[in-house]
């Protein structure tokens, strides 16, 4: 029996295979069908990305107490943060961003209206060490805001803007904010929100400071309802 040899080794043919042309055409057919083969592995290399699923971000807070931060001249800030979660961490995101969208605030009947809209980037903490859109494999941690002990107001942070009124809250107001995870390899379909009610009153205790200044994750529906 006649054996004929092809990149993947050696291929014995059947017996019936006497005829010359006929053992010829057996071998093109195996060697055709190697090469769809590795057609088909090309491209699902190629197309890997695309063909499995990619990162799942969410948003999250970190803690409701926020860290005290102390200056040399003798202020205090402090400052509350979120936290990005990947769900899919072997599918890492790449340059992720934070973005404020929309701000409601309560109208004269008690119901949130949108009150503005923005296209601001928060900054990931601490932004003095942090790249501006950091690629995420699992979590990594985002500044909200913080409240400062000699102002009493609670104000947001942004890459480029030391301060946006429309997104800061005096003494007994209330927000809700729209954000928008924005990635390379990720497109969020809905924004998240985040109510913030701040009583304007400073503590130094963090049991005492999370019923002061109240953040908390809700739906888009508290919106239309108040």
């Amino acid at each position: 029996m006649m054996q004929n040899k092809y990149i993947c080794g050696w291929v014995p043919f059947k017996e019936d295979y006497i005829d010359g042309n006929r053992r010829q055409l057996g071998f093109y057919y195996r060697s055709s069908d190697q090469a769809v083969g590795t057609l088909l592995l090309a491209a699902i290399a190629i197309w890997q990305d695309k063909l499995r699923p990619g990162p799942k971000l969410a948003i999250r807070m970190r803690n409701n107490s926020g860290v005290i931060v102390k200056y040399p001249n003798g202020e205090m800030d402090r400052w509350f943060h979120l936290t990005v979660e990947n769900k899919r961490t072997w599918a890492t995101a790449r340059n992720v961003r934070v973005v404020l969208r929309q701000v409601f605030r309560k109208d004269a009947s008690g119901l949130f209206k949108q009150d503005s809209s923005h296209n601001n980037q928060l900054t990931w903490a601490p932004a003095y060490a942090h790249d501006t859109a950091p690629n995420i494999t699992k979590d990594d941690d985002l500044d909200l805001g913080y409240i400062s002990k000699n102002s009493k107001k609670f104000t947001m942070s942004f890459y480029g803007v030391r301060e946006l009124s429309k997104a800061t809250l005096e003494p007994k107001e209330s927000m809700i904010i729209g954000l928008a995870i924005r990635a390379d390899n990720f497109d969020a379909k809905d924004m998240c929100f985040f109510r913030i009610d701040w009583n304007g009153i400073w503590e130094d205790d963090d049991s005492k400071i999370q019923k002061n200044l109240v953040i908390q994750r809700v739906d888009k529906s508290v919106i239309e309802t108040g």
